[in-house]
């Protein structure tokens, strides 16, 4: 479910505004291993096993959404814009880079794996050129990143039937500057 909609404050001030719910259900049939929280998830400290039946939700996650995005118009040819959106995403690419063979699968978020949140935060500056046949822009961005899945030393992601012993959920950041130049 999403909703937004633009308001004009001013001649030279827009803001956009939204919201969406996302809602994610792991359903059975599927059998999770219950591991001791005192210890590293390991084949040894297993401590019991939850069966569920075909359709039966294993574990669900989602929330709001939001997004939020102003617009300040300096002149016809130019533009100053801010915003900040909220992400959620419901399948991790694990990876192993310590492997020679390519061994990178997806798996939908479960029992034990979250989904990644990312909260964004971008400035730019966008300028239509040459009688409006071109618009440049420069945007910087910042990005916090939570449940983030790293491994631990050694790990095979190969055949492993219960995976989740090997990863953890980490925090983790991303910026940058974009640069663009578009013909309209």
């Amino acid at each position: 479910m999403y909703i937004d909609d633009k308001f004009l404050l001013t001649d030279f001030l827009s803001v956009n505004a939204g919201i969406r719910m996302s809602t994610y259900y792991s359903l059975g049939p599927q059998t999770v291993m219950l591991y001791n929280p005192e210890f590293s998830r390991s084949l040894s400290t297993i401590t019991d096993t939850l069966h569920y039946k075909s359709g039966k939700v294993t574990s669900k996650y989602g929330g709001p959404e939001f997004r939020v995005s102003l617009n300040f118009r300096i002149s016809d040819k130019n533009s100053f814009k801010i915003n900040y959106n909220r992400t959620r995403q419901y399948m991790h690419l694990l990876s192993n880079s310590t492997s020679i063979a390519p061994t990178d699968t997806w798996k939908l978020c479960d029992y034990y794996l979250k989904p990644q949140i990312g909260d964004q935060v971008a400035l730019g500056f966008y300028e239509m050129l040459f009688r409006n046949n071109f618009e440049a822009s420069a945007e910087i961005y910042y990005k916090s990143i939570r449940n983030m899945v790293d491994f631990k030393g050694g790990t095979t992601l190969v055949m492993d039937e219960n995976i989740e012993k090997d990863y953890v959920n980490v925090k983790g950041k991303a910026y940058g500057l974009e640069l663009v130049l578009k013909k309209n």
